[in-house]
């Protein structure tokens, strides 16, 4: 499954205005298959971390040696470069088909700051399903980088990383429900603290009473969503109430989607009381119609007879 940072860039890139031209990608690509080991900083790393804001470049830090630079220029070459840039300066611009930005080095100047740790401290994100991985700024360096250069844009950018960095219980729960649209059992267990609970008082054939703990979330889900042929599509927001304890919010929403291969439609009303503590779910109290989802999937005999038998 692809890495979730590297699902919200193609996300980002497909919502992008058809006018617009830019696609990093088949850079990004270049590089990895360079060897190259340069580091995406800026808008791209900031929407790689979730940030909202849409970009139209690519920036890179990379640290000045022959041996990047050798890999740089294979890669701008790979992807159709058609001038290639002066890499024995700090800072320099290049353009290849799709994408265009700054290749810089710590050399360049960051308003005082010195970005060597950015190199040895990115992060990194890999989609199995193309071979593509991705070298990106951690979250603080890219906070850091931000406040160094002191623009306007760039502290605006900065804020909003921060609060990604300490995201409210609203954060959190518009991250959960995508997760959950996207079945993607990693990136709903990655919101969770690693000794967190997650509990479903309704009695359900199959279902565990509750979750104790991150693994334990990510295995559950990715068995419970690998075996259903339940496609969520939509999540309607029916309330939020949020509760006189910051950490707690109560979420009334129902879930509808489709169930694969039929032209079912099945629609799973649901309510969440959720604590988020420091950004992460520490506990779930989750009350779910699954008796719904049973019925449009032609279950509800079979799973109403499995109910009888542990009466």
């Amino acid at each position: 499954m692809t890495d979730t940072a590297l699902a919200r860039l193609y996300e980002a890139l497909r919502s992008r205005p058809r006018t617009a031209a830019f696609d990093p990608i088949p850079f990004l690509h270049a590089l990895h298959e360079a060897g190259s080991h340069a580091v995406v900083i800026g808008q791209v790393a900031g929407i790689l971390h979730g940030s909202a804001d849409p970009t139209g470049d690519l920036d890179l830090l990379w640290d000045g040696s022959s041996a990047e630079a050798a890999a740089l220029r294979a890669a701008l070459t790979a992807a159709g470069c058609v001038e290639l840039p002066a890499l024995d300066r700090p800072s320099t611009p290049f353009r290849v088909p799709g994408a265009d930005g700054d290749l810089c080095t710590p050399a360049a100047p960051w308003g005082g700051l010195d970005t060597t740790d950015c190199l040895a401290g990115a992060v990194t994100a890999t989609d199995p399903s193309t071979g593509l991985t991705v070298r990106y700024a951690a979250l603080d360096d890219l906070i850091r980088m931000r406040r160094a250069l002191g623009r306007p844009k760039d502290h605006r950018r900065a804020d909003e990383l921060e609060r990604l960095r300490n995201p409210t219980p609203l954060d959190v729960l518009a991250r959960y429900r995508q997760a959950i649209l996207d079945k993607d059992a990693d990136a709903l267990a990655d919101l969770y603290a690693p000794d967190a609970v997650h509990e479903f008082p309704f009695l359900y054939p199959g279902m565990p009473e509750r979750h104790e703990g991150r693994e334990a979330v990510r295995a559950g889900y990715r068995a419970a969503w690998g075996a259903s042929p339940a496609q969520p599509d939509e999540i309607r927001e029916v309330a939020v109430h949020r509760s006189t304890d910051p950490e707690v919010i109560t979420v009334e929403q129902v879930v509808a989607g489709t169930i694969a291969g039929t032209d079912r439609r099945f629609s799973a009303p649901g309510l969440l009381v959720i604590r988020v503590r420091a950004g992460r779910i520490v506990h779930v109290r989750d009350y779910m119609d699954g008796l719904g989802v049973a019925h449009a999937m032609g279950r509800l005999a079979a799973v109403a007879a499995r109910l009888e038998g542990t009466a």
